[in-house]
């Protein structure tokens, strides 16, 4: 049993269990990192509180916020804006990621202004979702939702940039790991000479590492114990460094133990009694230095905390486990090297050590003169970007880049104020505040734009300031003005004709028109009625046209029976001129020659001459009979024709009052058409049918009456011609008949004469010869006359049956007229009916028209009165406006002008609710205002400039309307400002108990003030001067003219914690080497003897910390610099400095020595 104890065997027990358990309760390190160690600012300070605001405008729900970036290398096309918004609308209705608000590139004059790049090749989108879901899984499913072909979109913002740093520091730390275990690996073959001591110092790491990390993250998990991003790496680098350490130094403790000829348990406990004892101090100064931590008020710096629990868990393992592996193997542990005795010794630092003792003034003034720099450049300016943390190949760095370069940097991290009052904030009042306050900012120093719900495009809405009101009301004015002086001269010539037009008269000419309507509809049915008899005269005329016709024969056969008796009298007449020829021949000759007198001739021609006579006065007689046959029947044709003459004008007459009647009622029913159809459409439209056919009737009946009237012309023409033939006619045929007479009478005397002269022929009486002479001539002449008779009269009979056909004809034409008219007159009458019962329709809406306006006619004079009231009222009007305008312009153009005024209906308007939804909570007691810089937002510059901002935001807002309100800005810039006094005082705060812990430590260890004051003003000189050259190089190296914001600290506490080790290493070898009575001896001696260990340590830790430039963190890397750099200086610098102090208080030294001696005698 007490060889199982010798061994150490429980110590590999219980850490074989304890390091199980560790494993089996391990969390998940990675997701408990994102989930607990973002950087989380106390509660009071401002970025915090505006968060706090934010949560609650959301309705206290927790909320991130996104950037959706587009991006090409050409102007974005229409079709490709229109996809951005199609997928932004289905990214809302989307069930597997919960967004509350989306603020679109595309959804107003305002967002296309602010999220779309000059040169159209950028569009961005605010996308605020719920934290139901991690980062990084809301990141991947945005990103997916969101790809459109030929653009490239990425997702960025503070979370996803804070997402993608953990990734790096993540990945970072995987290999930190690795590279550290090689690289301590190596270094222990290296110093030992053997495989076998570095698997058991990196086992011992190992064991210390795997459960002190299990206990930090169990305590996060369920204590919200302080982690951090950097939590688990320094963890490392801190645990497998100084572990490694005090393994050499415990390691070399034992190698010597053994070589002085003890066993291995003899050896370990050597190795326990001096090597445990420096581990222990050197442990306990560096878990004082970590631990002090928790004191510290910024969480990120207490994350550090768990490298404390780390050193704590260390110690443990190294001074427990350690043993069982050295009193397990022995010597076999340096296989296959051989033990050899002797102590190494380092030539450097016994050369620094002596040069300083010999020469401390010098020595001590090069070691301030090499730190003057890094003191001169101690305050300076540091990076608090995140962002600059991240490599450029993740997406959300890409995304973020892309920003400042269409948008400028500004626009990537802008600053968000927040304004909570206890009343409502969409007043006329309130938003006027805003506004002021909007343009106040807006004029600060290295502000680029201000965007809140006044102005939600960063510039004036014109419409919402007075100005442009001004301006709209004055052009207003004078468009009004310009009206109503057309309305007063409207009405100025209204009021003239009303006064001038006698509404009474007027009125009874509405009434007139009502009688008018009522004639009308008495005039149809007059109309109807005289169409009735329009109709019956139009058949008589018919009828007496057909009887003229019926006659027209007789007369035609009486004109022919005359022609043929006056040819037979013009061939009888032609005989007898021919026998009264012939016997006037005869009758000369007779007288001439008695007695040569042919008596059987002449009594022969006598004889003839009687007959031709007896034949031409038959034929007269005939002709005489015929002619006054012809004359007797005329008169009745005359009488006739005159008769239908009469009734054709009687027609024509009656025709065209009938035309202008129906005229006149088509155009008074057209008039009342409109009315009509307004009452009754389909009777409307039946009476315009009936017009139509009424009015086509009328032309038709025009057309015949026009034919009769052209018929009677024709035939009364050819009237008093035939009628002047008749008459000559006549009176030739008289003519004749007397000739007739006198010829009968001639030739009977004449005959009786000439016998008488025959039968007194022998008588030879002269006398008689002279009268039958006489008798002859007067024969002569009558048949001459009777000749001429009966060429004239056969002339008439000629002329009078020419005259027959034309009269024919025209009776004709007159007949087929009336006959048209009479076909034509039952259309009339149907239409003239329907013309009657449109106007007994038309009357009725007449008569209830002349009722309302007879109702109206009381309110006319009250109308004029109006109109001369309204009249002076538009005087006073412009008048009115006139002086309102001699205020509004000055106003306008005064500084009163720049004043915001919002109506009130325009507040909860359509067009202003899309403002007040983007800038305002739902319950409108919340606004916010975006600040955008013109600069780096996470520079100092901007830094400075928000501090400025505060200071005149307060002020601002002191005594207005939003005096009782609670404002904060949130946004990278104030959260870097709240982060820099944070840090920074802090730093101070924690470095302050820091120093004092390990000086308490120190004062203990060294049993001495000075000690500990050169060893630790030795550190800080070393920081110093390791943090600027650390500068210069991530400058010249990196490209980083600034160090990271938490560089310096966790460069202070690296080099002050591990550093300690070093100057405890080296102050415990002099506190022990007592035998050396002289203090510079011995001071020579300890660091010839602790050089090599202090220079393999520093290199381990060197090499330890250089394993974190891999991981492509900015701060890794710089922290990595400035402790390797110190680890350097701090090799060089600490045996120069504490023999400095040696040689410096020699005297004091010796003094107390001599007084130490004294008191033991």
């Amino acid at each position: 049993m007490s060889k199982f104890m010798k061994k150490h065997v429980p110590a590999l027990i219980i850490w074989i269990i304890i390091v199980a358990a560790a494993l089996i309760m391990m969390p998940n390190v990675s997701q408990l990192t994102r989930e607990k160690g973002a950087i989380k600012l106390p509660s009071n300070v401002e970025s915090q509180q505006a968060e706090q605001i934010e949560k609650k405008s959301n309705g206290n729900k927790s909320v991130r916020t996104y950037i959706a970036v587009f991006n090409r290398n050409k102007k974005i096309t229409a079709d490709q804006s229109d996809q951005i918004k199609d997928k932004l609308s289905d990214l809302k209705s989307s069930k597997d990621i919960s967004v509350t608000n989306i603020m679109g590139p595309n959804d107003n004059a305002q967002t296309r202004k602010q999220l779309i790049s000059k040169d159209k090749t950028t569009q961005l989108a605010q996308i605020t979702v719920k934290t139901n879901q991690s980062v990084t899984k809301q990141v991947d499913k945005l990103q997916n939702k969101l790809k459109i072909t030929g653009l490239d979109n990425y997702v960025t913002g503070i979370d996803a940039i804070n997402s993608d740093f953990d990734t790096v520091a993540e990945k970072g730390i995987q290999k930190t790991e690795v590279i550290a275990i090689v690289f301590i690996f190596i270094v222990l073959v290296i110093v030992f000479h053997s495989p076998i001591v570095p698997i058991i110092s990196l086992l011992n790491v190992g064991v210390a590492f795997i459960t002190s990390l299990s206990i930090v993250m169990n305590l996060a998990e369920k204590f919200d114990f302080p982690i951090s991003n950097f939590t688990q790496v320094f963890m490392v680098v801190v645990l497998f460094g100084i572990g490694t350490d005090y393994n050499i130094l415990l390691y070399n403790y034992f190698k010597q133990a053994l070589s002085d000829g003890l066993s291995p348990e003899e050896s370990t406990r050597v190795a326990l009694k001096h090597g445990g004892r420096t581990v222990l101090y050197s442990g306990v100064s560096v878990l004082i230095g970590f631990s002090v931590l928790a004191l510290a008020k910024f969480s990120f710096y207490r994350s550090a905390v768990g490298v404390a629990v780390g050193v704590l868990v260390l110690l443990a393992v190294l001074l427990t486990l350690n043993f069982f592996f050295m009193t397990t193997l022995g010597a076999k542990m340096f296989w296959p090297s051989k033990i050899k005795n002797g102590v190494k010794e380092s030539p450097l630092w016994h050369g620094l050590s002596k040069a300083s003792l010999a020469q401390p003034v010098i020595i001590l003034g090069v070691l301030i003169i090499v730190a003057l720099p890094g003191i001169v450049n101690l305050n300076t300016h540091l990076n608090f970007n995140n962002a600059d943390e991240v490599p450029n190949d993740y997406p959300a760095k890409k995304g973020y880049v892309v920003i400042q370069d269409h948008f400028g940097k500004g626009m990537s991290a802008p600053a968000t104020i927040f304004i909570e009052s206890d009343k409502k904030l969409n007043t006329q009042a309130s938003l006027a505040a805003i506004d002021d306050l909007t343009q106040y900012l807006q004029k600060e120093p290295g502000i680029k734009s201000v965007n809140s719900a006044t102005q939600p495009g960063g510039s004036k809405v014109k419409q919402l300031y007075l100005r442009d009101q001004l301006k709209t009301i004055n052009e207003g004015i004078d468009t009004s003005k310009k009206g109503l002086k057309k309305i007063q001269s409207g009405l100025n010539d209204a009021n003239k004709q009303m006064s001038a037009v006698d509404i009474n008269g007027s009125i009874d000419k509405v009434q007139q028109l009502a009688d008018g309507t009522s004639q009308l509809e008495s005039g149809t049915k007059q109309l109807a009625s005289g169409v009735d008899q329009y109709t019956s005269g139009v058949s008589r005329v018919n009828d007496g046209a057909h009887t003229l016709s019926s006659q027209l024969p007789t007369l035609s056969s009486g004109v022919g029976q005359l022609s043929s008796s006056s040819q037979q009298l013009a061939n009888g007449m032609g005989q007898l001129k021919q026998g009264v020829n012939n016997f006037v021949g005869q009758a000369n000759k007779l007288l001439d020659s008695a007695g040569n007198l042919n008596a059987a001739e002449i009594k022969k021609n006598l004889n003839t001459l009687n007959s031709s006579v007896n034949q031409l006065s038959t034929g007269s007689s005939q002709l005489s009979g015929g002619i006054g046959q012809l004359q007797g029947n005329f008169p009745a044709l005359t009488t006739g024709i005159d008769q239908l003459n009469t009734n054709s004008k009687q027609l024509a007459g009656g025709m065209g009052q009938l035309k202008q009647g129906i005229d006149s009622l088509v155009q008074q029913l057209t008039q009342l058409l409109p009315q009509i159809e307004a009452q009754d459409p389909k009777q409307a439209a039946t009476i315009k049918e009936e017009l139509t056919k009424l009015q086509t009737s009328t032309a038709q009946l025009n057309q015949g009456s026009t034919g009769i009237a052209n018929g009677l012309e024709q035939v009364q023409n050819k009237v008093p011609a035939l009628n002047n033939g008749v008459g000559q006619l006549n009176t030739n045929s008289q003519k004749l008949a007397q000739g007739m007479s006198q010829l009968k009478q001639g030739v009977n005397t004449f005959s009786s004469q000439a016998n008488q002269i025959l039968a007194a022929i022998g008588g030879e009486n002269p006398q008689q010869a002279a009268v039958i002479k006489n008798q002859i001539s007067q024969l002569q002449s009558s048949v001459e006359k009777l000749s001429n008779g009966s060429s004239m009269l056969s002339g008439g009979v000629g002329q009078l049956d020419s005259k027959v056909p034309a009269l024919t004809s025209g009776v004709n034409q007159l007949s087929n007229g009336t006959s048209q008219l009479a076909s034509n007159g039952s259309q009339l009458s149907s239409g003239a009916q329907t013309a009657a019962n449109g106007t007994n329709q038309v009357n009725d809406g007449v008569q209830t028209l002349n009722n309302q306006l007879k109702g109206m006619a009381s309110k006319v004079t009250e109308l004029q009165n109006g109109l001369t009231s309204a009249n002076k009222g538009l005087d006073q009007l412009i008048k009115g406006s006139d002086q309102m305008q001699d205020y509004l312009v000055p106003l306008q153009k005064s500084y009163m002008g720049k004043s915001f005024y919002i109506p009130k209906n325009m507040i909860n308007g359509k067009d202003f609710k899309p403002a007040l939804d983007a800038y305002m909570s739902d319950d409108r007691k919340i606004t916010k205002m975006m600040v955008i810089f013109k600069g780096n937002p996470t520079s100092e510059k901007a830094s400075q400039q928000l501090i400025d901002l505060q200071k005149d935001l307060d002020a601002k807002v002191k005594h207005g309307e939003l005096k009782d309100a609670k404002i904060a800005i949130s946004g990278q810039t104030s959260q870097n400002n709240d982060l820099r006094n944070l840090a920074n005082s802090d730093f101070i705060r924690t470095a302050a108990i820091m120093i004092i812990g390990i000086g308490l430590a120190l004062m203990v260890v060294t049993e001495s003030i000075l000690q500990p004051m050169t060893i630790i003003t030795t550190l800080i000189l070393t920081y110093v001067s390791s943090l600027w050259l650390a500068r210069v190089i991530s400058k010249a190296v990196l490209g980083d003219a600034l160090l990271s914001w938490n560089t310096p600290f966790f460069s202070f506490i690296m080099l002050i914690a591990l550093g300690v080790d070093y100057s405890i290493f080296l102050m415990i070898h002099f506190k022990d080497a007592k035998e050396i009575p002289d203090l510079k001896d011995r001071m020579l001696d300890s660091a010839k003897v602790i050089g090599p260990v202090v220079i393999s340590a520093a290199i381990i830790l060197s090499g330890t910390f250089a394993a974190l430039m891999p991981s492509g963190v900015t701060t890794l890397i710089q922290v990595a610099l400035a402790v390797i750099i110190g680890l350097v200086i701090l090799v060089i610098a600490l045996p120069m400095s504490m023999s400095v102090l040696i040689s410096l208080t020699e005297w004091h030294n010796e003094r107390m020595y001599q007084k130490s001696m004294s008191d033991k005698k």
